[in-house]
């Protein structure tokens, strides 16, 4: 009797297993669909009419495979790589599951394409106003002007395949470089910020005019790597 428990506990064990990892792998390959990276060596650069060759192999990365492009190779950009290792690959493989099924959830409001834009901005040179580009003011102080501070936008036109656009800086995420203004310093709250601007490409911000002068981010008076929501106030959610 014990031995038929014993096998019948392990079969379940088994088949648990199984079955969290085809859950897992369904959710990366949502995210494969949906997520579309684009990198960017110089920002300086306009913006062509078609950026398709700045894209970047999600297949390879998924994986487990290096990619020639610059985002991979160059220094600059370790922060990025590693965001997008979490992203895309298994958890043996140094994935995030967990930041994996929160990413998914977010994406299934509209159940489109986001554009998200990569840029070595470490060089500290001018961007181009043709991408999206949230360019600092007094986050990182003088000496770093022109880095990209993580922002997005979402679509108004909902004819488009993609619900909205990302644009972030390979300064920002640089693992060994707290945010001066946000006190990010970890790989994993920088995550946290990435899933906060995802939501505003889903979801449009409502202000409340009932509300007068309540500062929408709360008492803290601005982003905070621990709010999903980008308002808190009311949120028209898409239909």
């Amino acid at each position: 009797m014990k031995k038929k428990l014993f096998i019948i506990a392990t079969l379940f064990l088994l088949t648990s297993s199984v079955f969290a990892q085809s859950l897992e792998e369904k959710t990366r390959q949502y995210l494969r669909e949906k997520l579309v990276f684009y990198y960017i060596d110089n920002p300086a650069t306009a913006k062509p009419a078609d950026f398709s060759s700045f894209e970047i192999n999600k297949g390879d990365i998924a994986d487990n495979k290096d990619i020639t492009s610059p985002l991979w190779t160059n220094a600059n950009n370790i922060g990025l790589k590693n965001l997008l290792i979490k992203m895309l690959r298994a958890s043996a493989n140094g994935g995030d599951a967990k930041m994996q099924r929160v990413i998914r959830n977010v994406l299934c409001i509209s159940d489109k394409k986001v554009y998200v834009f990569l840029y070595n901005d470490v060089p500290n040179t001018a961007p181009h106003s043709s991408w999206i580009y949230c360019k600092n003011s007094s986050g990182y102080g003088a000496a770093h002007n022109n880095a990209s501070w993580p922002c997005a936008q979402q679509f108004t036109d909902r004819t488009l395949e993609a619900s909205g656009h990302i644009g972030i800086g390979a300064y920002f995420f640089s693992p060994t470089r707290p945010a001066a203004s946000g006190g990010w310093s970890a790989e994993a709250e920088k995550g946290h910020v990435f899933i906060h601007e995802l939501v505003h490409t889903q979801v449009p911000l409502v202000l409340e005019s009932s509300l007068g002068s309540v500062d929408m981010y709360g008492n803290d008076g601005g982003h905070n790597f621990h709010e999903l929501l980008p308002a808190a106030t009311v949120l028209l959610m898409k239909g």
